[in-house]
C-alpha cells in the first residue's frame, strides 16, 4: 500500500512510558569515577542513570543475568502476567547501558525461552540488528529438567550483542580441539586442512555458479592459479570441487578470496578417491586461540556448578538458589576482555556477585587488569528463609559477603600481582 507508515516493530502497553524512562535526565549526585572495583547497592535504573556522567563509553563488557518472567526469582518481580510489564522493566535498562558501553564493547544476556524472542527484538531496537553477534545455547543441564511436560529442556540462551566493530579474543582451545591442529608450517604456526569444497546442503554448481571455478596446480613449479577457463596448460593439474557421486560441486569460497589467500590453500590428491581437492589450511590465532561456537556444553556452563561454588565459599547451598556458574563467566571474560587493558565489566543484576568473583579470580589467573562495576539492588530476604538464618538480610548483603570471602580466599594463596586490584568501593544509592 502506498504511503502507510507500517512497518516491522515491537510494540507492547506500555512502550512510550518505557521510552520516556530511558530518555529522562538523571536526578542525584552522579557516581564518581574510580580506577578501581565498585559495589553499588540500589535500583539499578538508578545505578545506570548515575553512572552515565563519568562512565559513557568506558565499559567493555556488560553481562546480565536478568528476571527470566518465570515466577521463580525472589530478588526482582519475576512473575509479570503478561509480556508488558517485563518488557517495560528491561527496556530503559539496556538503553541506558547501551550508552556505557564503549565503541568495541558487548554485551551479553542470559535469557531462557519466556522471553528470548522479546529481548531479541529489544535488542534489535535498541542496539541494532546489524550488531548481533550470536544466540548462544548454554548447555547447563544435559539432562534435561524433568518438569518440561514433553520435552527435557537442557538449555538457556546467552544472547550477544556488540556496539559497534568489536574487539574479542577467543578461547583458549581445550585439548581436544588442539589434538585437531596437529601440523605446523614453516612459519612455526599450528593448523588443520578442512577441503574448500562445500559439502552439505547446497553444495551443487547450480546452486552457486560463482562459486564453481577451477585450480591449476603445477606440481613441479609448486604453482597454484585460478582459473574460469577449461583449459589446461602444460605441467598443471585441473582441480574442480567434485562432489561424491563425481558432479560438479562448488568451493565454499569466491574466487577473489581464493586469490587473497592462496597462502593458505594446499592442492592435494585424495588417496582413496583418486581426484584432487584444495584444502584450506586453518591456523589457530596467533595466541592459540579459537572462536566459540553458539553451543557451550562443558562442564563449566553446568547449572550445578554455581551452587558448588557458594559451598566452596563457605556458603550454605540455599543462601542463593540458582547462582551462574563462576567458569561460565570467566569463559565469557576470555572471550570478551584482554588480560593486557584496563577493561570494565559492568553487572546491573548482580545477585550475588559471580561477575565480581570471575573478574577478580580471572585477573589472579593471567595478571589481568580488569576492573568490575555490580549493581544489585538490597532486596529484603524472606524472613525465614535459610539465608536469613545465617544473618543475611538482603541480597546485596550476600553479594558482599562473596565478594569478601573470594578476596580473602585469594590473599590467602598468595599477594596479588602487579596489575592485579583485591580491593572494591562500597555505594550505597539513596
Amino acid at each position: 500500500m502506498t504511503g502507510t507508515s507500517e512497518r516491522y516493530a515491537l510494540t507492547w502497553t506500555g512502550k512510550a512510558d518505557a521510552v520516556a524512562v530511558a530518555q529522562s535526565s538523571f536526578t542525584g549526585e552522579p557516581i564518581p569515577v574510580t580506577d578501581g572495583n565498585l559495589l553499588i547497592e540500589g535500583d539499578n535504573l538508578d545505578a545506570l542513570r548515575l553512572l552515565q556522567p563519568g562512565y559513557t563509553g568506558k565499559v567493555k563488557l556488560i553481562y546480565i543475568d536478568p528476571p527470566y518472567n518465570t515466577g521463580s526469582d525472589f530478588i526482582y518481580q519475576d512473575d509479570f502476567k503478561d509480556h508488558s510489564a517485563w518488557l517495560s522493566m528491561i527496556y530503559p535498562r539496556l538503553a541506558l547501558a547501551r550508552h556505557l558501553l564503549r565503541p568495541d564493547g558487548v554485551i551479553c544476556i542470559s535469557i531462557d525461552d519466556h522471553e528470548v524472542h522479546n529481548l531479541r527484538m529489544v535488542m534489535n531496537e535498541l542496539y541494532g540488528e546489524e550488531h548481533f553477534v550470536a544466540c548462544v545455547a548454554n548447555v547447563n543441564n544435559p539432562k534435561g529438567r524433568s518438569d518440561g511436560k514433553y520435552v527435557a529442556t537442557a538449555h538457556e540462551y546467552v544472547l550477544i550483542y556488540k556496539k559497534g566493530e568489536a574487539t574479542l579474543y577467543g578461547w583458549a582451545p581445550e585439548d581436544k580441539v588442539l589434538r585437531r591442529y596437529r601440523k605446523v608450517d614453516e612459519q612455526g604456526r599450528r593448523y588443520r586442512e578442512i577441503d574448500l569444497r562445500k559439502t552439505g546442503t547446497f553444495d551443487r554448481r547450480e546452486d552457486r555458479p560463482n562459486l564453481f571455478y577451477y585450480f591449476l596446480w603445477n606440481p613441479e613449479a609448486q604453482h597454484l592459479d585460478l582459473t574460469r577457463s577449461e583449459d589446461v596448460p602444460d605441467g598443471y593439474v585441473q582441480i574442480a570441487p567434485l562432489r561424491d557421486d563425481g558432479s560438479h560441486g562448488r568451493w565454499r569460497w569466491e574466487m577473489s578470496t581464493a586469490r587473497e589467500r592462496a597462502d593458505r590453500l594446499i592442492p592435494r590428491l585424495m588417496p582413496h578417491r583418486k581426484v584432487w581437492t584444495v584444502s584450506e589450511k586453518d591456523l589457530l590465532l596467533e595466541d592459540e586461540r579459537i572462536k566459540p561456537t553458539t553451543a557451550w556444553t562443558s562442564p563449566e556452563f553446568n547449572s550445578e556448578r554455581g551452587p558448588e561454588d557458594m559451598v566452596a565459599l563457605g556458603f550454605d547451598k540455599g543462601v542463593f538458589p540458582h547462582p551462574k556458574p563462576v567458569g561460565m563467566l570467566k569463559r565469557i571474560l576470555e572471550f570478551a576482555t584482554s588480560a593486557h587493558g584496563d577493561d570494565l565489566v559492568l553487572d546491573f543484576f548482580a545477585g550475588s556477585n559471580v561477575t565480581a568473583q570471575a573478574v577478580l579470580e580471572q585477573n589472579a589467573a593471567d595478571g589481568g587488569r580488569r576492573r568490575f562495576i555490580c549493581a544489585q539492588l538490597p532486596q529484603a530476604l524472606p524472613e525465614h528463609s535459610v539465608a536469613r538464618r545465617h544473618g543475611f538480610t538482603t541480597i546485596a548483603d550476600i553479594g558482599r559477603a562473596r565478594v569478601d570471602r573470594v578476596i580473602g580466599r585469594l590473599n590467602q594463596s598468595g599477594p596479588p600481582g602487579a596489575n592485579e586490584d583485591r580491593s572494591y568501593q562500597l555505594l550505597k544509592l539513596t
